[in-house]
């Protein structure tokens, strides 16, 4: 879709201060605004990794609104005893919608936690014995675990308003499933999710398998909003939508792009120490499969390597990883592990190792949410990693997502922020409702509307399951500080 939107349009130049956030780099500031890092530079002399809370002086232009819309040709597909599915060719168009929709919002809010406004501050201490004091807390203050799942809120919030400016009349019942009364059990049993068309949440799995299990009866959608440990909900639970792929997406995009440097060596790194996690050893099978089949006759040089940490192995872990590295090949690494300590130190170590060795390190979505490694390791190393959501700042959606959220909660999310997968579930599911019915929810292959930070590609393995999202981007930190989309798969 283009949806109504802003085109960009020249008129006058101004500048505005930016304060840095944690995760940023000057490549992905200079995206938001729609500028080049050098851009940035020059208003900004001798800055070269933003610090968190760094004033950065952002050279804009200012705008005027130009609405547009946008028409997608579709492909019709009819399969032997099945209905006429219409598969859109382009973007699906989102205007002029119909209907009434009930939207539950099942999330963790923590209201018990957030309506306790004073604290007991320890931090004095006098003759060697702390001072215990109560004090209030700021009016800003919310429970940390909160924040996330509130943006994710806020973001549903404002695609509530856009689809309402198209014509849906949309009531949004939003509960806190840490609070007594609103807990999965409490509102499965009291019918309140009886006459719902679509429910968000509840963000756990053993939550989610027992609310799916429930809307089932009365077909009605459950969408998970975040990232799950495992796809295993989805058994069994038709009605269900995975938005974020699981690992397992990850690693067969991993291994076809393996499969693409055949000529290279091969690192496999894994924390299975006992050999009975039965995950890493499918990851490695199939990778070693796929290699096998690209290679030909070829010699395939793969090597297995088991972490040790440092703590552990203080003298001799990077030395083992050395081992493994060849001096002639292009050593491409793979590592089968989402832990952020793991991740962490095997970066630490190829960044040391990489003056003397070439090396390539296509990573699972984890390695993006690193935010205790300095950025620079990244774009030293080129890291290539898949993710599920990449932000476009020149689109005029999103800068008027922005500018939207702005206005509204005075501040704006950042590019991590479940905000953007709020809107993006929101619009997707109601605005695919809206214009096909509840086949959608059944073929959801046949609505494609533009959204603002990931694409829904849904897929399922049988009737009897539920359907994940296929889509990862491929991205790449490059040597002038950049990050950069390589590959944005069709599906």
């Amino acid at each position: 879709i283009k949806q109504t939107s802003e085109e960009i349009q020249p008129q006058e130049r101004d500048f505005l201060e930016h304060r840095v956030v944690k995760g940023e780099t000057l490549s992905s500031i200079a995206e938001k605004y729609g500028i080049s890092v050098r851009d940035i530079r020059r208003e900004n002399k001798g800055v070269i990794f933003p610090h968190v809370n760094d004033i950065l002086r952002i050279p804009v232009i200012r705008v005027r609104e130009i609405k547009e819309e946008a028409i997608a040709k579709t492909d019709t597909v009819s399969l032997p005893g099945k209905p006429v599915i219409e598969i859109p060719a382009g973007i699906t168009p989102v205007k002029n919608l119909k209907g009434k929709f009930n939207v539950a919002v099942l999330l963790p809010f923590n209201t018990p936690a957030n309506s306790v406004r004073t604290e007991i501050d320890s931090s004095q201490v006098i003759k060697g014995r702390p001072v215990y004091k109560t004090v209030v807390r700021p009016d800003e203050w919310l429970y940390p675990q909160t924040i996330q799942f509130i943006e994710l809120y806020e973001g549903i919030l404002l695609a509530a308003d856009t689809l309402r400016s198209m014509g849906l009349d949309i009531n949004i019942f939003a509960f806190d499933t840490q609070a007594g009364e609103e807990t999965p059990e409490n509102l499965i049993e009291s019918g309140k999710l009886r006459n719902m068309d679509l429910i968000i949440g509840p963000v756990y799995s053993r939550n989610l398998v027992g609310i799916a299990q429930y809307a089932a009866r009365y077909d009605i959608p459950v969408v998970s909003p975040v990232t799950l440990i495992s796809n295993q909900p989805l058994s069994g639970n038709p009605n269900l939508f995975l938005t974020i792929p699981s690992v397992d997406v990850a690693q067969e995009a991993i291994i076809r792009r393996a499969a693409e440097h055949k000529k290279s060596n091969f690192v496999f790194i894994q924390t299975d120490s006992s050999g009975e996690d039965e995950a890493t050893a499918r990851f490695r099978n199939r990778l070693v499969k796929e290699l096998d089949s690209a290679n030909g006759d070829d010699t395939l040089r793969f090597r297995e390597l088991l972490f040790i940490s440092r703590s552990s192995l203080p003298a001799d872990s990077i030395n083992r990883l050395e081992h493994a590295l060849s001096p002639r090949h292009e050593n491409v690494i793979i590592i089968a592990s989402e832990e952020h300590p793991v991740l962490s130190e095997i970066i630490m170590s190829l960044h040391s190792l990489m003056r003397k060795y070439r090396i390539k390190l296509i990573g699972l979505p984890a390695v993006r949410e690193l935010v205790n490694l300095d950025p620079k390791l990244y774009f030293d190393l080129g890291i290539e990693l898949y993710s599920y959501y990449w932000i476009d700042y020149s689109k005029p959606d999103v800068r008027a997502f922005v500018k939207k959220f702005r206005n509204k909660f005075l501040t704006e999310p950042v590019e991590n922020s479940y905000a953007w997968m709020g809107y993006d579930i929101m619009y997707y599911f109601l605005s695919g409702i809206s214009i096909h019915g509840k086949n959608f929810v059944k073929h959801p292959e046949m609505h494609n509307p533009g959204l603002l930070q990931t694409k829904f590609y849904f897929g399922r393995k049988s009737t009897d399951n539920g359907f994940e999202n296929n889509h990862l981007y491929l991205i790449k930190y490059t040597g002038s500080m950049d990050i950069v989309l390589i590959e944005d798969p069709e599906p």
